[in-house]
């Protein structure tokens, strides 16, 4: 009778390998996802939080303030002492804006007034399946995120 040998066997060590490399590439490709969903979501509140200080920086300024949209650059301004707004190039980026504050066929602009009105707009921020708009109200300047999608 053979003596009984404890251990595994090279396919028993290789099918739990596989079974490792199955579950870790599925929590990656989860985990890469919500990162760029919390990318997609910081990005259009701090773009709603710049047209806000725009529309409150007109108001007190009593004088104009353009908030401007780099598609081409991926780059958000909102006045000369606010550094731009960078937008990471996992997520896409258009907008609908009055004519008369086009600036080139890629670059936009939202205008805010000292009455606390502006030129209104939309800016669309994506990433994969989510999306999230940034709306600017024409009559009141005001400023609001929505989830879309």
């Amino acid at each position: 009778m053979r003596a009984r040998q404890d251990g595994f066997t090279l396919v028993e060590l290789l099918a739990v390998l596989v079974v490792l490399a199955i579950v870790a590439g599925l929590a990656a490709t989860n985990l890469g996802g919500r990162h760029s969903a919390d990318v997609l979501q910081a990005t259009a509140h701090e773009l709603a939080s710049r047209c806000r200080a725009a529309r409150s920086a007109a108001i007190w300024q009593a004088s104009d303030q353009i908030v401007v949209i780099d598609m081409g650059n991926r780059v958000i301004t909102a006045g000369k002492d606010v550094p731009p707004l960078k937008v990471a190039d996992t997520v896409s980026l258009s907008s609908e804006t009055s004519a008369t504050e086009q600036r080139a066929p890629r670059v936009a602009g939202i205008r805010f007034f000292p009455n606390g009105g502006s030129t209104g707009g939309k800016i669309r921020l994506e990433t994969g399946r989510q999306a999230y708009e940034v709306r600017v109200n024409w009559l009141t300047g005001r400023v609001a995120v929505q989830r879309v999608l």
